[in-house]
């Protein structure tokens, strides 16, 4: 703090009221001036000069030998069970920091969490924890959280919000849409309540929205295999890969489960002497390209043509007639991508290619090399989305349109920004403003709770319980490591007392659990017994991953009866896909492998 009561005078700096009282002289002790320590004075004798010096050499050692002020520590007077004092509590939950939905342990002093690690029993980071994730507990001390629910800029109470929201948006469901804007919600818990929340008010629609979308990928899917559906990136299983502007070690679609498996298969002591072969062709360099075996260098607009190049060769090698036009490569990359086609081919059903990618063209190449390789039910594994609600580039511009058109009379927007994060904020800003009813449920605030009328502030996710399906008969839950630091509320339990129910979203979720869990496991006679197992390990797993994926075929097959939830039946459909100007047509099954 600066002391400016004397006209004229310099400042005098302190840091509290007793380190003031303590120096009335002023900052030097008597004898000394500001003017001795001039050291860059020329006009200093020799004399002053090591009169300086021993005073720089014996006050720090004077000023260590002062007694350190003693700190009184009072105990608990009612403490919680399971805390101790000094001793750390640990809790297995799940990461929110992306839509990886990394296992995380996280560590609690007196009842606060102070550290991030990942969880070991996680079934695909492994341990493993990026520094979003670590980064996360951050953000729960945030002092520009929301402190409170407010009605057009003033405070209100929880009662009050709960009292006016109802019959608003009955107003608003009579008028036209009430579309809920979230990001990818992989909660099967969740989906359960905004069905209810449906029921409550049949013009309820969902859109998801992702910043980073990944869109394509889950596109193509539906193209090449007739299933918008969820890949898993298997390297474990991989010999040789082949990633096309996608940084998976840094930022593309889960980069801690790919950081785990990657090390393990480049650690030459684990895999006597054998290594993964990886080749990166990109434009930036990145994490993942500064760890390739082969860097290739290329220009943003040549990553498609070299991967359209690629597969020309692999199809060459694999003897398929594909109809590929030509490219507008230079010698030297075509002779590349003669070389990668080849590394691909000797290691094929133990080869995999990434496509970074957003565009359906890209991602359909890529799925062709795939199958051209063997990928598919190898090193990729395909699973449903039923229970997870992935984003779709074409809902998030229908969804402007219909604001722009004055079709949405309720906007309810959780946990994403996209005032900020949307290609046009002009556009949104415009169309936003058309809306009547604008409720805003995340935790703090942000270019999109500004234009809202109504400030729902959700909790932290440290501060949550949810659940999240993983796929292949995996699950993980969150957990709360801390009560609420402010006035929040998990933002479905919100939609619950909206929708009209009054049961918690944590009784939600095991209930949940109890009717669509429970019977499927034969370990444990309770469900207390399994849901504390669950809480303890951070999740639970019902059976291996199952090894299917569909191959593309040029004949016909006996079409197979559907035998487990989450497999798809043997059948033939014919499909066109294909890059800008290439028509590719075959027929092709789904099969399961063991």
């Amino acid at each position: 703090m600066e002391d400016k009561s004397k006209a004229g005078a310099p400042p005098i700096y302190w840091q509290d009221v007793e380190c003031k009282e303590s120096i009335p002289q002023g900052e030097f002790p008597s004898g000394f001036t500001e003017e001795l320590f001039d050291v860059v004075n020329s006009k200093k004798t020799r004399r002053e000069f090591l009169s300086i010096l021993g005073f720089t050499v014996v006050v720090p050692t004077l000023t260590s030998c002062t007694r350190v002020p003693v700190t009184k520590a009072l105990g608990f007077i009612n403490r919680e069970e399971g805390v101790v004092p000094g001793v750390a509590n640990w809790f297995a939950t799940t990461c929110h920091g992306c839509e990886a939905s990394c296992g995380l342990h996280v560590k609690t002093r007196e009842g606060r969490p102070v550290k991030i690690e990942g969880n070991p029993d996680s079934f695909f980071s492994k341990g493993g924890a990026c520094a979003v994730g670590q980064a996360t507990v951050l953000s729960l001390y945030d002092s520009a959280r929301f402190l409170e629910p407010s009605i057009n800029g003033k405070k209100a109470t929880w009662a009050a919000i709960d009292a006016a929201l109802p019959g608003a948006l009955k107003d608003a469901n009579g008028k036209g849409k009430i579309v809920l804007l979230t990001g990818r919600v992989n909660s099967p818990s969740t989906l359960g309540v905004l069905a209810r929340f449906k029921a409550s008010y049949s013009n309820f629609e969902h859109v998801t929205y992702e910043p980073f979308s990944y869109s394509a990928i889950f596109d193509s899917y539906e193209k090449t295999h007739g299933l918008r559906a969820i890949p898993r990136f298997d390297l474990n299983a991989a010999e040789s890969l082949l990633s096309v502007g996608a940084d998976f070690l840094g930022t593309w679609y889960g980069p801690v489960a790919f950081a785990k498996a990657y090390s393990a298969q480049r650690d030459l002591k684990q895999r006597g002497g054998a290594m993964l072969r990886h080749i990166q062709v990109e434009a930036d360099m990145s994490v993942s390209g500064s760890n390739a075996d082969l860097r290739v260098p290329v220009k943003a607009t040549d990553e498609s043509a070299v991967l359209v190049e690629v597969l020309r060769e692999v199809a060459a090698l694999a003897l398929r007639k594909l109809s590929i036009p030509a490219t507008q490569l230079d010698e030297r990359l075509k002779s590349t991508a003669r070389t990668i086609a080849r590394d691909l081919w000797n290691n094929r059903k133990k080869a995999l290619v990434l496509c970074g990618s957003n565009r359906v063209d890209d991602q359909v190449n890529a799925n062709t090399l795939n199958d051209l390789l063997g990928a598919f039910g190898t090193t990729i594994r395909l699973y449903e989305t039923k229970e997870t609600g992935v984003s779709k580039d074409g809902e998030m511009e229908k969804l402007v349109v219909e604001m722009a058109q004055g079709k949405v009379s309720a906007l309810l927007v959780a946990d994403v920004n996209p005032a900020y994060s949307y290609p046009s904020t002009k556009l949104w800003q415009e169309a936003s403003a058309k809306v009547g009813l604008q409720i805003y449920l995340g935790p703090e605030p942000n270019e999109t709770s500004q234009s809202a009328s109504y400030l729902c502030p959700g909790n932290h996710f440290l501060e949550s319980w949810n659940d999240h399906s993983l796929g292949a008969g995996r699950y993980s839950l969150t957990q709360p490591t801390i009560q609420p630091l402010r006035a929040t509320r998990m933002y479905q339990e919100s939609l619950l007392r909206w929708a009209g129910r009054e049961e918690t979203f944590y009784d939600f979720i095991q209930s949940t659990w109890r009717a669509n869990l429970f019977p499927k496991q034969k370990t444990h006679l309770t469900f207390e017994g399994f849901w504390n197992e669950a809480v303890r390990t951070g999740g639970l797993s019902f059976r291996a991953p199952p090894r299917f994926g569909r191959c593309f075929v040029p004949r016909r097959c006996k079409s197979t009866p559907r035998t487990q939830p989450g497999l798809i039946c043997c059948s033939i459909k014919r499909q066109e896909y294909g890059t800008a100007g290439t028509r590719i047509t075959r027929g092709y099954k789904s099969c399961q492998t063991q």
